[in-house]
C-alpha cells in the first residue's frame, strides 16, 4: 500500500470538516438578520389580525434573509468568514485590542 492511499482519505475528511464548518458560519451570519426582524415583526400580532400580521411575517423574514445574505457575502470578500468569528469571539484583555483590519492597537506614549 501506497501512502497515497492512506494519507488521501484523511485529507478528504479533513476538507470536508472545514467546509461544513465554514458553511454553517456563513448560514449563522445569514439566519441573524432574519431572525432579528422576524422577531421585531411578530409584535405586530397583537396590533393587527392574523392574516395580516402572518404576510409581515413572511415580509420581514425575506428581507431579513436578502439582507443577511448581502452581509454574509460582504464579510466573505473583506475579512473572511473564520476572521470575523474570531474576532466576535476573540478577548481583547489577553490578545489586544485590534482595529477593524485585525491589526493589534498599540498606546501612543504621551
Amino acid at each position: 500500500m501506497s501512502k497515497f492511499t492512506l494519507l488521501k482519505p484523511l485529507e478528504w475528511y479533513m476538507y470536508g470538516q472545514g467546509f461544513i464548518l465554514v458553511g454553517w458560519l456563513y448560514v449563522q451570519i445569514v439566519l441573524s438578520p432574519m431572525g432579528i426582524l422576524s422577531i421585531a415583526s411578530l409584535i405586530f400580532i397583537d396590533i393587527q389580525g392574523e392574516d395580516t400580521s402572518f404576510t409581515i411575517l413572511y415580509f420581514a423574514s425575506g428581507i431579513g434573509f436578502i439582507a443577511g445574505l448581502v452581509w454574509a457575502e460582504r464579510i466573505r470578500r473583506t475579512i473572511g468568514i473564520l476572521t470575523f468569528h474570531s474576532f466576535l469571539l476573540s478577548t481583547p484583555e489577553i490578545e489586544g485590542w485590534r482595529d477593524r483590519d485585525g491589526k493589534v492597537i498599540s498606546r501612543q506614549k504621551p
